[in-house]
């Protein structure tokens, strides 16, 4: 049964428009939506206790969120979601801070460039940059890749990418209702939850995909569907999503892939949540329940 907290969250974000109003592309004012959508991130207060301070991590503006007390013996890439189309590293702080003073790791986040100005693979490209800064940054270091969404997808490629090019990967990453497939490949199983889902929509999934990769032949690309990726000798894993969302089927073909990739991988489905609830750690009960094991999946992975 869903917490009191859940189901109060659940009826405010139903009088909400958000991502599920989303219809064509070409009809959505997107500068007016991005500003929408970041407004509502920043109204989320971060956790006490903990700094933010600029820096520079590739190709990108970013913060790093520093704990009170903190640990050396690894740090946290959070990669924000928003559909590709909204989001940057100050919409991140709330979540951020949770997950810096729950593990007490320095968290870093990024701006990376958005559709529809800057169409894929721009953001997949600044989200590597920002993982290879880190690794000149912290040689000797573990590094976790973490996100959620849009930002989930893009932990992925972070780390395919990275295991393409031979560079030294995550310790692990953690993925919270992640879109694997672009190309509506997966559409007939997301219709299944079209309405218990109160954030998302097949049609604004689609959407999505109009604006972050127009040219539909690119779809089954990998680097824009992860469905179709190599998961072998891809890091240890945790995924957690709603089991009610329409992105549920994506989380549970990833968790099919990768075990039959024999990656190391652990899973939370959530009833009666919603899509990305996780970055609600502090507000509800199930959010601090995947960050408390989110935590222990990192220690246990270092």
């Amino acid at each position: 049964m869903s917490s009191f907290a859940m189901k109060l969250m659940k009826t405010m974000m139903r009088l909400q428009p958000g991502f599920r109003s989303l219809g064509k592309s070409d009809t959505v004012d997107w500068v007016k939506f991005r500003a929408m959508s970041d407004r509502s991130m920043e109204a989320l207060k971060p956790t006490k206790g903990v700094s933010f301070r600029s820096v520079r991590l590739g190709s990108m503006d970013g913060e790093v969120c520093t704990p009170a007390s903190v640990r050396n013996s690894a740090v946290i890439f959070y990669i924000h979601g928003g559909g590709f189309v909204a989001g940057n590293a100050k919409t991140s702080r709330a979540y951020a801070s949770a997950i810096a003073a729950k593990t007490g790791f320095p968290v870093y986040t990024c701006t990376y460039r958005l559709a529809p100005e800057h169409p894929a693979p721009a953001m997949q490209e600044d989200c590597l940059s920002g993982y290879e800064a880190l690794l000149a940054l912290y040689p000797d270091t573990s590094i976790v890749l973490l996100g959620e969404s849009g930002g989930a997808h893009l932990a992925l490629t972070t780390a395919l990418l990275a295991k393409e090019k031979g560079l030294r990967l995550p310790a692990c990453v953690a993925a919270y209702s992640v879109p694997l497939a672009w190309d509506g490949s997966l559409n007939e199983q997301r219709a299944k939850n079209e309405k218990s889902d109160i954030q998302l929509s097949v049609m604004a999934l689609d959407c999505l995909a109009d604006s972050f990769c127009p040219d539909a032949a690119k779809r089954k690309d990998w680097l824009i569907s992860p469905r179709y990726a190599d998961y072998a000798g891809f890091p240890p894993l945790y995924l957690s999503w709603a089991e009610n969302e329409v992105l549920a089927a994506d989380s549970e073909l990833l968790e099919q892939l990768a075990k039959q990739a024999s990656v190391n991988v652990v899973t939370h489905p959530m009833p009666d949540a919603f899509h990305a609830f996780v970055t609600l750690a502090g507000m509800l009960p199930e959010a601090d329940t995947i960050l408390e094991e989110m935590k222990h999946f990192i220690e246990n992975n270092l």
